[in-house]
């Protein structure tokens, strides 16, 4: 193992900021540990070949990425052959989002409804697009590091985020009308 990196401590440290990008990266929370497991198992194998180029926070997060969108293809793959079942219902097995509460019961549900429709869009972007809009929008990691992470330029990064932005502004319209 690389010089003074203990893998039980990193364990311990990170794998709830990884279980919690992974949550926001794919719904279900079965598929969140199944990419944090993972990902530890990839970081204790490749622990020895660490340099230190980037933070360890960063090479992690970069894993757990590469993890992430393995699994949203094999995903992918499987879903030409399986019915689609809504995220948010219990019996799903999927993660129930849950929202602030307001006063006012029918702009709640409102709300919540606006809120479960972003949700929804967000995983139907394309892969890249949905990881780039998660860590720069969403964690707010600067531009480089998610550049870093992806494995792309900053340039790079801005073009996914904008074409999601743009992508999630075109398909959510009829909810402004609303």
């Amino acid at each position: 193992m690389a010089d003074g990196l203990n893998f039980e401590e990193i364990y311990q440290e990170y794998k709830q900021m990884v279980y919690l990008l992974a949550l926001k990266i794919v719904p279900i929370s079965e598929d969140a540990e199944e990419i944090t497991q993972d990902t530890f198992v990839k970081v204790y194998a490749s622990l020895q070949n660490f340099k230190g180029n980037s933070s360890l926070k960063t090479w992690i997060f970069r894993i757990a990425t590469n993890v992430a969108l393995s699994h949203l293809q094999a995903k992918k793959r499987k879903k030409r052959f399986a019915f689609w079942v809504s995220y948010d219902e219990p019996t799903s097995g999927g993660l129930k989002r849950e929202f602030m509460d307001f006063v006012n019961p029918e702009k709640h549900f409102e709300s919540q409804e606006r809120l479960k429709s972003i949700y929804h869009e967000i995983d139907q972007l394309p892969p890249k697009q949905k990881i780039a809009l998660i860590y720069y929008k969403l964690e707010q990691m600067p531009i480089a590091e998610v550049a870093e992470m992806i494995g792309i330029s900053v340039k790079g990064v801005e073009t996914l985020v904008f074409r999601a932005k743009k992508t999630l502004g075109d398909r959510l319209t009829p909810l402004k009308e609303k």
